[in-house]
């Protein structure tokens, strides 16, 4: 997501030294130890701007690169996170009620071309031409309920049964013919965890805990929702109005079941990505299956599919109540990417995006290029944004990230780098008074008046009404006057 005048003696090494680390990383030979490097450092501004609270933890199959916690798991109470902290992890929950689906059709009790009909009881009439394998892939058709206003609010706040939350949408007409179109849809998901459940004749939670959680050995996941303590289970907080922090909102976590109800650590997390790298759990037809997108769908069974970047990547990402977490297979590179968070702001799954991003050539934030930032002119970051876009359609970045970003450098004393951070607003935002307005505030503090007066008179050119442009402008100018 981002010209050297007293700076440039020792930029040119270091942008020189980020050039060939980024060359690097971008390909296949890229080292460990070059990208646990880079790892820290942005870690380093992901908690110093996002406040990020929570774990990573990456490894190339089963040689750990990356391991850290941040922040805390309970802010009342002063208790940091640790590698072994247990987090609600949302929908990366669907990656293990597919398996489970999987697992049964495996043992040939699940077919997953039959209809949905022939697993659940009291089976509507229109649902009769949907199958398992369009539940799993998202392309069923039907309604997802959490999107109907009955299931918002109070709703969430206490427990429903299978029949409840069922009710909601069984009677609804299907959006789209099954097998159609792709569209992320919990009530599929919540259907096949009643659907393994008719099956197994087991509670889901019990299933995955014998098929999966037991055998390979998983301690510090469960199912989210049982009254008992759980001990190193962190809090979710989410970030207050006034800066600080506040506890997240409750929810009922029986509500989530299938679609998104367990907890789980970035440990456990590993275990589970790097099962799929074998026959552990599944017999190579049933992987192919797992991994192979459906019609109409870049989703397979249980995971998203598709590239990033120059890589092939296999993932799910899931935020529940300001919890947000990504499970990443880079499979073309044999890395798995684990990034939870309890503190909002999807920070576990910018985090994942980012690291895949740097590995792969395709930064998924502003953060992903920070480094860059800091060195590279105007012109030269934006190049960089255009190319992270070209890679990655969904780059995130706004002009408030890139202007705090300024202002940090400004901060540090880094005011010529500064105004080319504000410089990229401009050229990323041509149609903004505030970045022209910021670009010459920069310059003024730098003590350049030829670039402070003609941003303000741009900033002017925009909004005649900037009122502190119009100071601004009029300082300079008298001070211009007064120093002739």
């Amino acid at each position: 997501m981002k010209r050297f005048l007293s700076l440039l003696l020792f930029a040119i090494p270091i942008h020189a030294a980020i050039s060939q680390e980024a060359t690097a990383l971008e390909t296949h030979g890229a080292s460990d130890r070059e990208l646990a490097g880079w790892v820290e450092r942005y870690m380093a501004d992901a908690q110093k701007f996002d406040h990020f609270s929570g774990v990573v933890l990456i490894a190339r199959g089963d040689r750990r690169i990356f391991g850290r916690p941040y922040g805390m798991a309970n802010y009342e109470l002063n208790v940091p996170n640790t590698l072994e902290t247990r987090f609600r992890i949302g929908s990366v929950s669907k990656t293990f009620t597919a398996a489970a689906v999987a697992k049964l059709h495996q043992q040939g009790r699940i077919d997953l071309d039959r209809t949905i009909c022939a697993y659940l009881k009291d089976c509507p009439s229109q649902w009769r031409p949907v199958t398992v394998r369009q539940l799993l892939s998202h392309t069923s058709g039907l309604v997802n309920f959490t999107s109907l206003p009955e299931a918002k609010g109070s709703f969430l706040t206490l427990p429903h049964t299978h029949e409840e939350i069922i009710g909601l949408f069984r009677n609804r007409p299907l959006e789209s013919a099954p097998g159609e179109k792709y569209s992320y849809n919990n009530s599929a998901y919540y259907l096949l965890g009643v659907i393994v459940e008719n099956v197994s004749g087991l509670p889901l939670a019990k299933y995955l805990q014998d098929t999966f959680f037991t055998p390979l050995k998983m301690v510090g996941t469960g199912d989210d929702a049982g009254e008992g303590l759980v001990a190193g289970r962190a809090s979710g907080y989410r970030q207050a109005g006034d800066g600080g922090i506040a506890n997240t909102y409750y929810i009922d976590m029986t509500n989530s079941f299938a679609i998104g109800g367990l907890h789980s650590t970035a440990e456990d997390l590993l275990l589970w990505g790097q099962a799929f790298d074998s026959t552990l759990l599944f017999d190579r037809p049933v992987l192919d299956e797992i991994f192979t997108p459906a019609r109409n769908s870049d989703y397979g069974l249980g995971w998203a599919l598709g590239p990033v970047g120059d890589c092939s990547h296999a993932y799910h990402d899931g935020g529940i109540t300001d919890f947000s977490a990504s499970l990443q297979r880079i499979t073309s590179r044999g890395i798995t990417i684990v990034a939870i968070s309890n503190r909002g702001n999807d920070g576990g799954i910018k985090v994942a995006y980012d690291i895949a991003g740097r590995i792969c050539g395709a930064p998924a934030t502003v953060r992903g290029i920070q480094e860059q930032m800091q060195v590279l002119s105007r012109d030269e970051q934006f190049r960089l944004v255009e190319k992270a876009r070209g890679k990655f359609p969904r780059f995130r970045i706004n002009e408030a990230l890139v202007d705090e970003i300024a202002k940090d450098l400004s901060s540090r004393g880094k005011l010529q780098q500064a105004i080319e951070v504000h410089g990229l607003n401009t050229l990323l935002y041509p149609q903004s008074a505030n970045a022209y307005r910021r670009l010459g505030e920069a310059y003024m503090s730098a003590g350049d008046r030829a670039g402070a007066e003609a941003s303000f008179r741009k900033c002017l050119e925009l909004d005649p009404s900037d009122v502190r442009a119009a100071a601004f402008l009029q300082e300079v100018v008298t001070g211009a006057g007064k120093k002739q």
